[in-house]
């Protein structure tokens, strides 16, 4: 290994370690909410349930069954219930992303400090919090693992025209599809591929079968087992769309998810939460202030001033990537989650790494300090951003709580022995947010294996056990 590739493996496992020690509190995270959901379909007694796990479901508006049916039976095969397992999957998968998205942006740029910048920035994104802490988001990054599989692959085939790369593509997106329907924005992700590698001149024909893929699939799904499409899911095409669009931006910069609802106008924060979090409000806006101008404005503006490279066709690609991510819930009005960026994050971050890679460049080996300065400046304030957003969220995120909320009742009700063969009535306290950490009727059925058991929200209920 030579002194160059040395310092890329170093600098890579630093930020690997770098986002395994910001994410550490997570290890202690509990079951809750859809976990109990996810295991609870996935438990698997006979043939028939084995092949049930890849037969979509008429009641959630997603088909999953590599990304949420089977991890959970595979993962759960002891008979324990243990979340360490999911855990260590979740790392070990985020490790894995961090590795291949190295390696994207290296073939996409053949430049190792771009590669570098965004598997930096990207490891220890907050983005991935809810990842770390929820089991049943597993699906969004191991989608994004397969993705980014067949998007080196694909790289591979059209720079290299290698059949065996474009037909391993095809396997790799398949994997996707049924891992997570995020996956569906794979075709668009080819086509700007194909613009930014073959500078225009599109072979349309290869793109066809990435393309006729989730039609298949799709149409069989709302065919023969129409998803609910309603509440949260319900699609809206208002103001709502450019709510969204601001929310996911800046998000993709670490402010943090639990801040979309403080915006009393478009800008505009509640006072009443500006003065009760002071410190993290003036540090979310400092820090936001800092990427933003150190990232985006201040390298463009001097690239176009001095009449340098502008690096506009990767601008382009990485604002396609970004956009072609949310494709698939940027209508979702009521249903927006900061995970859903682990694809389009990265188009953002191959934008910032271009710009700051031309504006170094620029200095053609001069002002070596000042470049210095400026590269601790964008680390640390990223690194700032994190850390402050993860303190945050721990004192406000619904994850935490709520996985909080499920370990109590459930370590509790450990030791409760209901009778066989008897309906059994478990009652809790009639709160909104316990009814959501146990997913209603799931956790307590999931516990004692049985799906007759009646949790009831009430303080004022008879019942055979009280928690």
């Amino acid at each position: 290994m030579n002194k160059k590739s040395l310092v890329f493996f170093i600098f890579l496992t630093f930020s690997a370690l770098t986002a395994f020690y910001l994410f550490r509190k997570s290890l202690n995270g509990f079951f809750f909410q859809d976990d109990w959901f996810s295991l609870k379909i996935s438990s698997v007694k006979n043939i028939r349930d084995a092949l049930n796990i890849f037969v979509p479901r008429s009641d959630v508006i997603y088909y999953r069954p590599l990304g949420m049916q089977l991890p959970f039976y595979l993962l759960s095969l002891g008979g324990k219930i243990n979340p360490i397992p999911f855990k260590v999957l979740i790392a070990v998968v985020h490790f894995a992303n961090i590795c291949l998205l190295s390696l994207l942006i290296l073939k996409l740029t053949g430049k190792k400090f771009s590669s570098l910048l965004v598997s930096f920035f990207y490891s220890t994104s907050l983005i991935h919090f809810t990842i770390f802490w929820w089991s049943a988001t597993l699906s969004f990054i191991l989608t994004t693992f397969f993705l980014l599989i067949a998007l080196i692959l694909y790289l591979k085939y059209l720079t290299e025209k290698k059949f065996w790369s474009y037909f391993s593509t095809l396997l790799f997106f398949t994997l996707a599809l049924l891992t997570n329907e995020m996956a569906l924005i794979f075709p668009v992700l080819t086509l700007l591929l194909l613009w930014l590698i073959k500078k225009g001149k599109f072979s349309y024909l290869g793109v066809v079968p990435f393309i006729i893929l989730p039609v298949i699939l799709f149409s069989a799904r709302f065919l023969y087992f129409p998803p609910p499409i309603s509440g949260d899911y319900r699609l809206v095409i208002d103001r709502g769309l450019i709510i969204n669009l601001r929310d996911y931006f800046l998000w993709s910069f670490n402010w943090p998810e639990e801040m979309k609802g403080q915006f009393v106008k478009f800008f505009a924060v509640n006072p009443l939460f500006i003065s009760g979090f002071k410190p993290y409000f003036l540090a979310f806006v400092v820090t936001l202030f800092i990427n933003l101008s150190f990232l985006f404005l201040i390298p463009f503006l001097y690239l176009l001033i001095s009449g340098n490279l502008i690096p506009f066709r990767m601008i382009i690609f990485g604002a396609g990537l970004f956009l072609a991510g949310l494709l698939p819930v940027i209508l979702f009005g009521r249903h927006t989650f900061s995970y859903y960026l682990t694809l389009s994050l990265i188009g953002l971050l191959l934008i910032t790494s271009s710009l700051i890679e031309e504006f170094f460049a620029s200095f053609e080996g001069k002002y070596r300090l000042l470049v210095f300065f400026y590269l601790l400046v964008i680390l640390t304030n990223w690194l700032y951003s994190s850390f402050m957003g993860f303190e945050f969220n721990m004192k406000v995120h619904w994850a935490p709580r709520r996985s909080d909320i499920s370990q109590k009742l459930i370590s509790h009700a450990g030791g409760l022995k209901p009778a066989a063969g008897q309906t059994v009535i478990i009652s809790v306290n009639n709160n909104p947010e316990v009814k959501l950490a146990l997913n209603n009727q799931d956790a307590f059925q999931v516990l004692f294996g049985r799906n007759d058991i009646i949790t009831v929200y009430s303080d004022k209920i008879e019942a055979d056990f009280r928690l």
